[in-house]
């Protein structure tokens, strides 16, 4: 079978309309050949035209064409919307039933960026020893925090301390996700025609439709049906060409994968340290300036004065495009009579 795979949409889903025309008798028998490509897509040649298919016949201006299979609408006549007066239905087949056309959805543009951090901290780690070198393992340990008075250890007898340079620690950034979907891009490229009423005695085989020629600016002699999704065409008249289009709905699961931000970098800070001779942090103290490689403890308590310095950022993570548009598909099915 000719396929040729389109994403087409339509903005009128198909209807269900009995083709025929007023009476006319049929006579003459004929075959048909492969249909136009009325998609301007590729048609390739199913073979023989004759693995049980059904003729058309013809007799005038009436054309006795096979019925529609069960689960399957039409015959219809097919209209390319540059080829009529106004791109609409008419005379003999004015009844718009499908619209077909191409549908374009991009991937979905993505961005991440990162708020400014919040939350960080900043501190002194306060370390302390049994030996004057501070070199052994140590016996206890604190991180400093602004404005708390904070007791020293007695650990050890003596005992020896170091202190280290004030430190951001914590904190986080808000992401900032940026995804953008435009709106599938559909044009429109052709019409399926239907008749507007039913002969009463055509003069057909009771498996045809009795319909007036297709002819300019209609496709010549090209007869269609159609089905909702993707289908094979089925066996006899109508199984030689075969076209997949859409309607220009769908599910649209384009998006992007997440952002996130990793915790905070380049931010610094700075501060002093107060020593006490009592426990509460109280009378009068020494300033100490950090940091402290070893020295012996001679304070009972210290508090610390931290400023936060501005800056800092976090980075964020790589995003990607996913998902993707799937229109609803349409299943056309055409074969071409001989001219009469």
């Amino acid at each position: 079978m000719g396929i040729v795979r389109m994403r087409l949409a339509a903005r009128t889903r198909l209807l269900a309309l009995g083709p025929a025309i007023a009476t006319c008798g049929c006579a003459s028998i004929w075959g048909f050949h492969d249909a136009k490509d009325f998609a301007d897509g590729d048609v390739a040649d199913s073979g023989s035209s004759d693995s049980g298919s059904q003729d058309a016949v013809a007799s005038g201006t009436c054309i006795c064409v096979p019925d529609a299979p069960d689960g399957w609408a039409g015959p219809f006549a097919i209209l390319h919307l540059d080829a009529g007066p106004d791109g609409s239905c008419g005379d003999p087949y004015p009844v718009t039933s499908y619209i077909a056309g191409v549908t374009e959805a991009g991937a979905a543009s993505c961005q991440c960026a990162c708020d400014a951090p919040i939350d960080m901290r900043c501190g002194i780690v306060h370390t302390y020893y049994a030996d004057p070198q501070c070199q052994e393992k140590y016996c206890a340990r604190n991180t400093l925090i602004d404005g708390e008075c904070t007791a020293t250890s007695t650990c050890a007898k003596p005992t020896y301390f170091t202190m280290s340079p004030p430190a951001v620690s914590g904190g986080l950034c808000a992401p900032i996700a940026t995804v953008n979907s435009a709106t599938p891009d559909w044009t429109p490229q052709a019409m399926l025609c239907a008749v507007s009423s039913a002969a009463s005695d055509a003069g057909c085989r009771p498996t045809d439709a009795c319909l007036p020629r297709a002819q300019s600016p209609f496709d010549d002699d090209t007869y269609c049906i159609t089905r909702l999704g993707e289908e094979p065409c089925p066996a006899g008249f109508y199984q030689v060409n075969q076209f997949v289009y859409d309607d220009g709905s769908g599910l649209d699961s384009r998006g992007c994968s997440p952002c996130t931000c990793e915790p905070p970098t380049g931010a610094a800070c700075t501060g002093n340290v107060i020593t006490y001779t009592d426990t509460t942090c109280g009378g009068n103290g020494g300033a100490v300036a950090p940091p402290v490689l070893c020295a012996q403890v001679s304070a009972s308590s210290v508090m610390v004065n931290l400023t936060m310095s501005e800056g800092g950022s976090c980075t964020p993570s790589i995003v990607q495009p996913t998902g993707e548009f799937s229109p609803t598909e349409t299943t056309v099915c055409c074969a071409v009579t001989q001219g009469l």
